[in-house]
């Protein structure tokens, strides 16, 4: 039954793009008289052109029914051209989903599950287990660093050995380890360690090309110091970039209008608070934004967030006492870079709303949200209300015997055609959905 509904979106999304298109079909009219107009013999650029507006959902079916269609919409070319549709795209086609992640570790494993999130508006379910990925004799934390449409980042953390780092694909059940970056600080004296490692990952919509960018920042005794490289998907080696702001890149990043922005810790002036990268160039700038408060000596960096809102760069300032309230900026003019406050809010008319600082915030379909204390907060912002939803229990397939440390987070992502199997060797799974890395 489900899958007769599956199939039946897909017929009525390919009926509605036919009729659309009647107008580019007649024109071929002459070309094609005497035939029988099918999906399969159309014009290439008319088929192409209709299956760029049909929902990744669709598509993914659409990879099932037969093998012209698989060829079609598997290829890495539809891939990276549904990518720059969606980049390009003046409102926002795919909408933000929810992924709930929950950490398990012991002194000797660390594991990481993933379920798909569901929120109704008045309670949250977890439908899909897409992946438990154990990290066998490690019990180092492993944190995601990004999400870049469906692939989640997974980088190691509090180690001195930071250099790995995964990409997984939990649609379709793909796992990747990238290359090992070789590049230092150009002042590294082989001893003192990195104390931040942060990566990024975007699209270069000119060469068609994924890339991940890693930035490592090294103290010494009285000074620091930082590099930075990148990586093109399907290569071998990291790249090195020759000019690296020296600033703090906090963990707090997004992307959006083809860029990778990071909030820089520690300091609150407008012309050096967001830092961004340029996947096309492979450079990093300085993303101007409003005076937000500058001359309130209580507020810290970790106060505001960076968000993406339909397609758009958001900061958002969240002011916990005496205040309590929220207000977003949001980027209406990019290349002047324009701003203009488009929502605050009064958290103290929220009964039970979360107290203190709130270190995290991503977005869902209709607004924002946040975790405290196993409580989901999801704020709409077309109504300027919040709900609270406890989260469900996290259920994982591996048994850790005694998790000594266990945590739910929750992350926003949308849909994409990527598939990682086309970029290098895909790390085989123990079973389907879990992955055993050592």
């Amino acid at each position: 039954m489900v899958l007769g509904n599956f199939f039946s979106n897909i017929c009525s999304n390919l009926l509605w793009l036919l009729k659309a298109c009647t107008f580019s079909i007649k024109r071929r009219d002459n070309e094609n008289e005497g035939k029988t107009l099918t999906l399969t013999n159309l014009p290439e650029d008319v088929t192409i052109d209709i299956l760029m507006r049909l929902p990744v959902k669709s598509l993914c079916c659409l990879e099932c029914v037969s093998k012209t269609s698989l060829n079609i919409v598997g290829s890495p070319q539809f891939a990276a051209q549904h990518t720059r549709r969606l980049l390009n795209s003046s409102s926002a086609v795919e909408v933000p989903q929810l992924m709930l992640l929950a950490r398990y570790s012991n002194l000797q494993h660390c594991a990481i599950n993933l379920q798909s999130l569901k929120y109704n508006g008045t309670s949250c379910s977890t439908k899909t287990n897409f992946a438990d990925i154990v990290f066998m004799n490690d019990w180092y934390r492993y944190e995601v660093e990004f999400v870049f449409s469906n692939l989640f980042g997974i980088s190691r953390r509090l180690s001195v050995n930071r250099e790995l780092c995964y990409l997984v694909n939990p649609l379709r059940g793909e796992v990747l380890e990238l290359p090992r970056s070789d590049v230092k600080a150009p002042n590294y004296n082989g001893y003192d360690p990195c104390i931040h490692d942060r990566y990024g990952m975007g699209f270069d919509h000119v060469s068609s090309t994924y890339k991940i960018v890693h930035i490592s920042e090294y103290a010494y005794e009285i000074s620091s110091d930082i590099a930075a490289r990148v990586y093109a998907m399907g290569t071998r080696s990291w790249r090195p970039i020759q000019s690296v702001p020296l600033c703090h890149f906090s963990n707090k990043s997004v992307y959006a209008y083809g860029d990778r922005h990071w909030l820089v810790e520690g300091d609150k002036s407008p012309n050096n608070f967001i830092v961004s990268f340029d996947f096309r160039k492979d450079e990093f700038y300085w993303t101007h934004h409003p005076d937000l408060q500058a001359s309130s000596s209580h507020r810290f960096w970790y106060d505001f967030h960076l968000l993406n809102l339909k397609g758009s760069l958001a900061i958002m300032d969240y002011c916990s006492y005496p205040e309590e309230y929220i207000k977003i900026w949001v980027l209406k003019n990019y290349d002047k870079k324009e701003w203009a406050l488009d929502y605050t809010i009064n958290m103290k008319t929220f009964v039970g709303r979360p107290r203190g600082t709130l270190l995290k915030w991503g977005e869902w379909e209709n607004g924002i949200f946040t975790i405290q204390s196993g409580v989901c907060y999801f704020v709409d912002l077309r109504r300027g209300s919040m709900k609270g939803v406890k989260l469900p229990p996290s259920i994982m397939n591996y048994n850790l015997w005694t998790a000594e440390q266990y945590e739910q987070s929750i992350f926003s992502y949308t849909g994409s055609m990527v598939s990682l199997k086309n970029y290098g060797n895909l790390i085989e799974a123990a079973r389907p959905g879990m992955w055993f890395l050592q």
